[in-house]
């Protein structure tokens, strides 16, 4: 009796130590990879998270892992494998002990920063580099909806009205009709007389 329960525990750890073996692990880095590689050694990593979002499949035990000090930007890890309870799939970052984590971001560098007067800078972003950045869509619009400084997220702009119930004052601008006038088509009537105002 003892003898077939530590056979089957012997068992059933060289099935785990066999999934382990198998289990493969890929490196990503953006720096230094080529999607034309295999990713499956450090000399050898995979650069874009669309190559990695592209694999065929991860088994229970593989690991992906992202270099340190590199940074992806415009692109979005789409996971849609699933582990174990006890045989993950891991997600993380080489080599061991680094300081400088990768980053996945989907903010974009704005450049072009001008002093416009004051403390106050502008940046077209028509122009330049940001032009290829931050077309404009269908309607319009500049893609731009967020703000960063220094890694930190800048508040939306605000008009006078602090107190107001709607959106607590917070105002997106839909349409730059020039350099002078923006349009809001959510303003509340009482800011500008009319809803789609322009200020």
């Amino acid at each position: 009796m003892v003898w077939k329960s530590l056979s089957l525990g012997f068992l059933v750890f060289l099935l785990t130590i066999g999934l382990s073996a198998d289990a493969a692990t890929y490196y990503v880095s953006q720096s230094t990879g080529s999607d034309a590689n295999t990713g499956l050694t450090m000399k050898t990593p995979l650069q874009s998270i669309e190559k990695v979002n592209g694999l065929d499949h991860l088994d229970p035990g593989d690991r992906v892992l992202f270099k340190c000090g590199d940074t992806w930007r415009k692109e979005t890890l789409n996971i849609t494998w699933s582990g174990t309870e006890n045989n993950k799939i891991f997600f993380g970052s080489y080599p061991c002990g680094c300081g400088d984590k990768p980053v996945i971001s989907g903010s974009l560098p704005v450049t072009g920063w001008k002093l416009y007067r004051d403390d106050i800078y502008e940046a077209d972003l028509t122009a330049g580099g940001n032009a290829a950045r931050f077309g404009t869509g269908a309607s319009g619009i500049l893609g731009l909806n967020q703000l960063f400084r220094d890694g930190r997220r800048l508040l939306l702009a605000r008009w006078p009205n602090l107190d107001d119930p709607h959106d607590n004052g917070y105002s997106t601008i839909d349409q730059a009709v020039s350099d002078t006038v923006l349009v809001d088509n959510e303003l509340p009537p009482r800011f500008v007389g009319r809803r789609g105002g322009t200020y």
